[in-house]
């Protein structure tokens, strides 16, 4: 097993974040790890240099399907769950196009050395505060329509 790090992203977050982060990127490590449908994975946090999508990033190549798949989260813990997330999409936008550099680099980083084109390829925002976005459905190889906002 090969093992790579990363630099660290400037302005984390504070401690009650750095803990949900933490039990997230748990949660995500023991499901990867135990889930006979996925070959491989690698799993990141806090990568430097690709904005606001780097607090959690997990690339995995599913048995079966030739296109490996990559997940960016941005997770946002809020104190109040009934506290509303504000969404900048500009910050957002840069953040997936820092991301979309990354592949295009002739990179050799086991995340992004795949063409992006060639990749499945998901950002997410994860918070534990109420959201206002409405409902939305997913639907890939990947993801199917059940995992969708549940906004009331």
């Amino acid at each position: 097993m090969s093992v790579a790090t990363y630099d660290k992203g400037e302005g984390t977050s504070g401690i009650r974040g750095q803990l949900y982060e933490t039990k997230l990127l748990s949660l995500i490590f023991y499901r990867a790890k135990h889930d006979d449908s996925i070959e491989e994975f690698q799993l990141a946090s806090n990568i430097a240099d690709i904005g606001a999508f780097d607090d959690i990033c997990i690339k995995v190549k599913m048995k079966g399907i030739a296109k490996p798949l990559i997940v960016c989260i941005q997770a946002k813990h809020k104190d109040d769950s009934e506290q509303t997330l504000d969404i900048d999409l500009i910050k957002y936008f840069r953040s997936y196009l820092k991301v979309r550099e990354r592949f295009e680099s002739d990179n050799k980083d086991e995340l992004f050395k795949d063409k992006f084109e060639e990749t499945e390829s998901y950002f997410v925002i994860y918070t534990s505060g109420k959201d206002t976005f409405g409902k939305f459905a997913v639907g890939s190889e990947f993801a199917s329509q059940r995992w969708h906002s549940q906004a009331k």
